[in-house]
């Protein structure tokens, strides 16, 4: 069993697209495949969480070697989803192990990226190390060990935003060499994807 865990977000309605967007074509593959291939770069346990269209899904993940699980709360929220995560990081790790979460519907994510916050958390295994947005700190994010009682705590529609607004000075930031963006619409997905 590693330890690391990878919890790659990918149980929502995708309401704004008009389509499950984790199932749309990206890199000669699906968003929800080519998300979980930067993570299977890691030397990591990756974790699925999936919700909406999840037996559509869960075939698209066949031979990868995730694990996957199902949150039937999907439509309360990402907070939601991230509960369900960190309850599967729990119940296969024997103790508790840091976190890395990411969203299926950031397709700049790569695995470079990945292992930065993973060297970022080495250098400072007792700090969040989490994305830059501007200067707020965002996902893709590493939680030590000991934040995953908290995550599991979790509570509104936020996801992890609040945590780790709330965390202050024990934030670290990585700065991507350009802002990560998340297809939400059409037509976030047209002018990234055509290039429009």
């Amino acid at each position: 069993m590693h330890h690391l865990a990878v919890v790659v977000l990918a149980a929502g309605r995708s309401s704004r697209m008009g389509q499950p967007k984790q199932l749309l074509p990206w890199a000669g593959t699906t968003l929800l495949r080519h998300a979980v291939e930067q993570a299977r770069g890691l030397d990591a346990t990756v974790y699925v969480v999936l919700g909406a269209h999840h037996e559509r899904l869960r075939d698209h993940l066949t031979g990868t070697s995730v694990c996957t699980t199902i949150n039937e709360q999907f439509a309360q929220g990402m907070t939601s989803s991230i509960r369900c995560g960190v309850e599967a990081v729990m119940a296969t790790h024997q103790q508790l192990v840091p976190l890395l979460l990411m969203l299926v519907d950031q397709p700049e994510v790569n695995t470079a990226y990945l292992q930065r916050l993973v060297t970022a958390h080495r250098q400072y295994p007792q700090h969040i190390v989490a994305t830059a947005y501007h200067d707020k700190p965002g996902v893709p994010a590493l939680f030590p060990a000991a934040d995953l009682v908290d995550l599991l705590a979790l509570t509104g529609e936020a996801g992890a935003g609040a945590y780790l607004a709330a965390q202050g000075e024990r934030v670290r930031l990585v700065r991507p060499a350009a802002p990560f963006f998340d297809l939400d619409t059409p037509q976030d997905y047209r002018r990234r994807y055509e290039g429009d």
